[in-house]
């Protein structure tokens, strides 16, 4: 949506443990104070874990402060914090310099820092990490933003090819939503749109050999065409893409694909080879549908297909799902993207990129593509695509685009950390269990060589956690609870016991059924004396 946001937590608030782990909760916390008498005690009911809170009143013995360096391959148009008054420097230039003086009381909630890249045009930078050290590897960032505000001059025509799982594990509440998400989706195309649609269970059908235009009589006869599709068969999924990959496309429109599907089958990883030599310029976005979810096909597809991933768990949620992905792709701007690298004698020469094909620049996401490179900082990089008025060309000086990050220090080591995170999801789609287990023996090897080398979690390689370190082998030592102020607008009520004093509607209930009780006993107790009088028995 035009904004990115970092989030970094400097609280954890109580948590409630119920009855499952009795062992693992207290009835009181006790704190003692220290030596300036700060700190007071923390009650604690049973239920709850045992983790020492000032009171509310109360202020953190410790304080809080930042410095951090924002850095971007585009001007930074603007930096807030909705939970910090943040001291910022260098808006509006590509490095801005945040500031949090010490306080304790800025430990007691997140820190939130928003900020924006977008101006009045589609914009394009560069970020490089060059070797802190001879064998290490040189990373870049290309990034391509969209503007601020789009005007419906600038987006291009659409083409949706819709892809629908019609098989036998889809009857019932699964293809109901799909209908349901498909009659939603199609019926707010725009009139310059054109869309088809192939349902597929052991074979599959067209709506029409080849994309039509969003009329409204094609979208009617698209609707009933829908609603006359019934749950039965296979799920062959693979020939249903060839299909739709096969068709014809129009240059002249932002072209994507949607596949809507359970995912209950065993082809995945020829799924996503298809999609990657395939799908050209065109998105791949997949929806899946129902309870159990083969999460692995529609998370594999959208990345290989350079989209998204969504779920509709029930009926309910397939509206709110439907206006997510139209927010994502209703406004494309640019179309078949293509990067041209310097190819001259001492000039960058990149490699290892993390995607082959681009996706399409949609006003609510930016294009990103990272990989390596080796070579003088030089040359230029130009990203061509087609937009609503024409071809557009981005040209970026690498020696420009680098030079004052070179000259400031910028602090791009983290390049390497999410140029590596992303090889490792596009290898991670090829390894899961299944028949191809065995053949995908290097792709295992090449991700437990990224976990070790870059020190990332992956399937294969974990964490080593040290417990304790002595600090002074010897010498004596003294636990101290150290505790937590509660988070900001959080009362003693989420720790304490419960107030002995009722509430006054509980009070009040009280009252009145002592009153009806009282009435009821008067009456027992007269109808008693008259029954004596005529000489009658009754059992209360």
């Amino acid at each position: 949506d035009g904004r990115y946001r970092f989030v970094f937590p400097t609280v954890v608030g109580p948590r409630y443990n119920g009855s499952a782990a009795p062992a693992a909760t207290a009835a009181t916390a006790e704190v003692p104070a220290d030596a300036a008498g700060a700190p007071a005690d923390s009650h604690r009911s049973e239920g709850w874990i045992a983790q020492p809170f000032l009171r509310a009143t109360r202020s953190a013995a410790h304080t809080f402060e930042l410095h951090a360096r924002l850095v971007s391959p585009l001007p930074i148009a603007a930096v807030s914090s909705p939970s910090h008054a943040l001291s910022v420097d260098g808006a509006g230039t590509r490095e801005a310099t945040l500031r949090l003086a010490a306080d304790a009381a800025h430990a007691n909630r997140d820190l939130v820092i928003d900020w924006g890249l977008a101006g009045a045009a589609i914009g394009a930078g560069l970020l490089v990490q060059p070797a802190a050290r001879d064998g290490d590897d040189n990373f870049f960032l290309l990034m391509a933003e969209p503007p601020a505000r789009v005007a419906a001059a600038d987006v291009l025509p659409r083409e949706y090819v819709f892809i629908v799982d019609v098989s036998g594990s889809m009857h019932g509440f699964p293809l109901g939503v799909a209908k349901s998400l498909l009659r939603d989706l199609v019926s707010r195309l725009r009139p310059g749109d054109s869309f088809n649609v192939i349902p597929f269970a052991g074979g599959q059908s067209l709506l029409h050999p080849s994309s039509l235009p969003a009329s409204e009589e094609n979208i009617a006869r698209a609707i009933r065409f829908i609603n006359g599709q019934t749950g039965g068969g296979g799920t062959e999924l693979l020939p249903a893409l060839r299909r739709a990959l096969a068709m014809p496309a129009d240059a002249g429109r932002a072209r994507t694909f949607v596949v809507i599907t359970d995912g209950f089958v065993t082809i995945e990883k020829e799924a996503f080879d298809l999609v990657r030599a395939q799908a050209g310029h065109a998105n791949l976005f997949a929806f899946g549908i129902g309870s159990s979810v083969n999460r692995w096909l529609i998370e594999g597809l959208a990345r290989a297909g350079k989209g998204e991933p969504l779920f509709v768990l029930n009926e309910a949620e397939a509206p709110a799902q439907a206006e997510r992905f139209r927010r994502m792709i209703e406004q494309p701007l640019l179309t078949r993207i293509r990067v041209r690298f310097p190819d001259g004698a001492g000039q960058m020469q990149v490699y290892d990129l993390d995607s082959v094909q681009l996706p399409d620049l949609f006003a609510q996401r930016p294009l990103v593509l990272m990989g390596k490179y080796r070579g003088a900082l030089a040359g230029t990089i130009e990203i061509e695509g087609l937009a609503a008025g024409g071809a557009l060309r981005l040209p970026i000086d690498v020696a420009q685009a680098t030079q004052a990050g070179a000259a400031s220090g910028m602090p791009t080591e983290g390049l390497k950390y999410l140029w590596a995170r992303s090889r490792i999801a596009t290898l991670g789609d090829d390894t899961r269990v299944g028949s191809h287990a065995a053949s995908n023996e290097a792709a295992v090897r090449e991700i437990t060589a990224l976990g070790l080398r870059y020190g990332l979690l992956t399937d294969y390689t974990s964490f080593i956690a040290v417990d304790k370190v002595v600090r002074n082998p010897g010498g004596r030592s003294t636990g101290v609870d150290q505790p937590s102020p509660l988070p900001e607008g959080v009362s003693e009520l989420a720790v304490a016991e419960a107030p002995a004093t009722p509430e006054p509607e509980f009070a009040l209930l009280t009252a009145l059924a002592g009153g009806m009780a009282w009435g009821l006993r008067r009456r027992r107790a007269t109808a008693s004396r008259d029954a004596a009088d005529r000489g009658e028995v009754h059992r209360a």
